[in-house]
């Protein structure tokens, strides 16, 4: 049977050129030929991975080695090499380890703590690297990297929440960073421009008739009544003051619904969207588990979305730590 010299490629009876190639076909391959071809092959085989051996050196040349080798971090690096610009992943990756030094934590603390993860930890963290280095937008870069590293540094038993803000995280845009900064600035700033309703009296006793009483050996259920008027000291925000804030000039009070489906022009009547990115932001940080809406309860047709307060749940709060 004769074969290919240069591809090693058996052919059947009556072939004298490598379809291929073009070669001319041998009867046998001598053990030159087959040097040759694994000579060849090898270095294609350098030549291929020579590029991203360069995009390896060239990250971790600006990392230093310590941080470089955690195991996490190199398991990361050694997936990207293949296919993701390396300036990019080089940047994100510098950022981080700025973050730790810049927070007094050294590295062999650091290390220390990765190394003592469970499966579950190290997979959490790992697949955190990699969508820092791979999808995360730059506003929010610098909101994970906080998670990252407070997940880390976290007890065993206190790792629940920056886990679960992590998550969160990754699924935020610009705009949802955005949204987050202006309620920290509302709270730090200690914005109110109303009232805030204290709930009612509650009604101790009442009787479940109206008949008249006579025996006193009877005994009455007592029913106790409150109005569900939840306020959580500064971690609840009334619309009216936050939207005021928003739009100072405007005297009505825009429900958030109206906003979403509003059109608005500007001068050269041309169509314009900004106004749209606030409202659902806030929807999707409800979504998110970050805010719980409480809603008008009005006759007819209920909005879900037409807020007379928000509250800013745990999970929202451990994400303002991280907020500048």
């Amino acid at each position: 049977m004769p074969w290919c010299p240069k591809c090693m490629v058996e052919y059947n009876e009556g072939y004298s050129v490598c379809s291929d190639c073009q070669s001319i076909l041998v009867v046998e391959l001598s053990q030159d030929m087959m040097d040759e071809y694994k000579n060849t092959k090898m270095e294609n085989t350098l030549s291929t991975i020579k590029p991203l051996t360069n995009i390896g050196i060239a990250v971790i040349s600006l990392l230093k080695p310590e941080f470089a080798g955690l195991t996490v971090v190199a398991s990361v690096l050694g997936e990207l090499f293949g296919y993701f610009d390396n300036k990019s992943t080089e940047r994100r990756l510098k950022k981080l380890q700025d973050k730790i030094e810049n927070l007094g934590i050294k590295l062999e603390d650091f290390k220390l703590k990765l190394d003592a993860m469970d499966e579950h930890g190290a997979y959490f963290i790992r697949n955190s690297i990699k969508h820092l280095c791979l999808s995360a937008l730059p506003e929010t870069v610098d909101v994970l990297n906080k998670s990252i590293i407070d997940y880390i540094m976290a007890n065993e038993k206190d790792k629940g929440l920056p886990e679960e803000a992590g998550e969160i995280i990754r699924q935020l845009n610009a705009h949802d960073i955005s949204q987050l900064r202006k309620i920290k600035r509302h709270i730090s700033n200690n914005i109110s421009t109303s009232k805030l309703l204290s709930a009612p009296p509650k009604i101790e006793h009442e009787t479940t008739t109206n008949e008249p009483v006579s025996n006193s050996e009877i005994k009455f259920v007592p029913r106790r009544l409150q109005d569900r008027n939840m306020i959580y000291g500064s971690n609840t925000i009334m619309w009216s003051d936050y939207s005021a804030v928003s739009d100072p000039d405007n005297d009505k009070i825009p429900e958030l619904g109206s906003i979403l489906n509003t059109t608005l022009v500007n001068e050269k009547g041309e169509k314009i969207f900004d106004h749209l990115y606030e409202p659902r932001s806030l929807l999707k940080l409800q979504s998110l588990g970050v805010l719980h809406f409480d809603i008008v309860n009005s006759m007819g047709f209920i909005s879900p979305i037409n807020i007379n307060r928000f509250h800013i749940t745990h999970f929202g709060l451990k994400i303002l730590e991280y907020i500048d």
